[in-house]
């Protein structure tokens, strides 16, 4: 399947040197060195209108430039991921007759070379929108509590059922209730619907719990919508309010809807607030460094809070976090779990795992792209005494 490094890996390549040239589907145009990368287009079927043939990259909008055309890349490659190991996860447990897998091999997870597909982290370790979407689809962001519940749960929207589902792909039962919630947001934050209540018993192992068929919000002045899925899980059914207490599950889905709640593959709504806004106001700071002292030293966490003003008219979507050490040069690998979404009414605690390239820097900063705004700088003040309290001397020069 396609694959796409990010920006600063396609720089790298060489593939970022021409601004404005990249492919063109409409005229089967692609750049010789992309093609010499073992480019592979984004053409895709549309199963819900007889699998026309759609262009995926411009149904987020023409591109203006190279940088415009990686960004919606990631984001199919994102989406498509998602839905592959999610629709696996619907049926891992179902009889061969009914169209049950026991099993799904992702080949391969990296290339042997820099190329441009089938892979989920580049030639140099950069993660993609495809490693996000493998993530998402067969966990999804977790908030655990301490007891682990919950650690062998999936939720998640069949998106050609539109029945929330709770895959329990452990040996044991989930011994409590579950309550699901399904929340639907504009990207400016507005929330246009919101269906509490969708309760799970205790959940048989290696079985797929599903609710009712939910609500699709009507669309009028909007056409893209984000849906959030959340799984609650109490002990003894404890509630607050009317509310769970431990919020533990939590998956995103971006859909687009014509005018009769019909599911299409236009995106252009996201492709012009990308280019005109309103963007979100975000912030953020260094909570915590440690370095990893039991094995190699050169392995350090970070945790890191993501603030998205109240007062934002835009939520921040598609998070992509990278890593500089001192002398400028990028960090890889660099781990983290993050939402799709982070909402204007929320601070979200990211936990980064990284590793120096040597012992001649430290961590300096961490940038936060965003699929619509500014890019967000977190800048260490003192990299030298970080490195140092967290159990390390840099030699720096």
């Amino acid at each position: 399947s396609s694959s796409m490094p990010r920006f600063h890996t396609i720089q790298r390549t060489g593939l970022g040197d021409d601004p404005e040239d990249f492919p063109i589907a409409s005229a089967q145009y692609v750049p010789t060195l992309w093609d010499f990368h073992k480019f592979q287009n984004y053409i895709l079927r549309d199963a819900a209108n007889n699998n026309a043939l759609i262009d995926g990259i411009t149904a987020y909008g023409s591109p203006h430039n190279v940088q415009d055309y990686v960004a919606r890349a990631q984001l199919i490659c994102w989406q498509q991921y998602q839905a592959l190991f999610e629709g696996f996860s619907s049926k891992m447990f179902e009889d061969k007759q009914e169209g049950g897998k026991s099993a799904v091999v992702m080949w391969k997870t990296q290339s042997p070379w820099p190329s441009l597909r089938g892979f989920l982290y580049d030639w140099w370790l950069g993660t993609t929108g495809s490693l996000e979407g493998v993530r998402i689809g067969t966990g999804g962001y977790r908030r655990m509590d301490n007891s682990g519940i919950g650690s062998n749960l999936k939720i998640q929207l069949n998106l050609a059922t539109m029945r929330v589902e709770l895959v329990n792909r452990g040996r044991e039962s989930h011994p409590y209730h579950s309550f699901a919630s399904v929340n639907w947001y504009k990207f400016d934050g507005e929330q246009v619907l919101s269906q509490n209540g969708f309760k799970f018993g205790p959940v048989k192992p290696m079985s797929v719990a599903r609710s009712e068929v939910i609500k699709i919000p009507t669309t009028e002045s909007y056409q893209v919508l984000f849906a959030q899925v959340s799984l609650s899980s109490p002990k003894d059914n404890d509630m607050i309010d009317g509310e769970t207490k431990n919020n533990i599950f939590r998956s995103w889905y971006w859909m687009s809807f014509n005018d009769t709640g019909d599911f299409n593959y236009d995106y252009k709504e996201l492709g012009e607030w990308r280019d005109n806004g309103p963007y979100p106001h975000v912030s953020g700071h260094i909570l915590s460094f440690t370095m990893d002292n039991k094995t190699e030293k050169l392995w350090w966490t970070a945790e890191v809070l993501i603030q998205v003003d109240p007062s934002s008219k835009a939520i921040a979507f598609a998070p992509q976090f990278s890593a500089f050490d001192t002398s400028g040069n990028i960090l890889n690998p660099l781990l983290f779990e993050v939402p799709a979404v982070l909402l204007n009414e929320e601070d979200t605690t990211v936990v980064l795992h990284g590793k120096l390239n040597s012992y001649d820097s430290c961590l300096a900063k961490i940038m936060v792209d965003f699929w619509a705004g500014d890019q967000l700088e977190i800048s260490v003040l003192d990299p030298e005494s970080l490195c140092k309290t967290a159990g390390i001397i840099p030699n720096f020069a």
